[in-house]
């Protein structure tokens, strides 16, 4: 009888103290692209269509699934984004290179991601990151 008040107590605890962390404070998760994923685009308004409707915050996570070694993530900025050319931008990062992978932007703002092998047949996208109005 003594562990089963124990037990109570204990979870009590872990019930009072989840209630009180606050849930909300992870995001969404998207799969950029949706289904597909992270694909040379069969339409030219593929990643406008998956962005349509939704709202994306800083606190969300970005998956870029694609094959291993078929496609890469690179930020850039806005020249380097119309340009399809990485090398326009001297703060590119890669963001990956060889495989799926989970992203969260730290902070708001357009966000610039091209994949440098298909960039050109539209595999890119700009991505308004909003800032989330949970608190940290």
């Amino acid at each position: 009888m003594t562990s089963l008040k124990l037990n109570l107590v204990v979870i009590t605890t872990i019930v009072v103290a989840y209630l009180h962390f606050p849930t909300t404070m992870a995001g969404n998760n998207w799969i950029v692209g949706g289904p597909r994923g992270w694909i040379v685009p069969p339409n030219p308004d593929y990643y406008e269509s998956w962005k349509k409707g939704k709202e994306l915050f800083d606190s969300d996570e970005y998956w870029f699934v694609f094959k291993n070694k078929s496609h890469n993530v690179i930020a850039v900025n806005k020249e380097a984004f119309d340009a399809c050319d990485p090398n326009k931008d001297a703060n590119a990062t890669h963001i990956t290179e060889t495989r799926t992978r989970g992203v969260v932007f730290m902070a708001a703002g357009i966000k610039y991601l091209i994949c440098s092998h298909h960039c050109s047949k539209g595999h890119k996208i700009m991505i308004d990151v909003k800032e989330s109005k949970e608190q940290w």
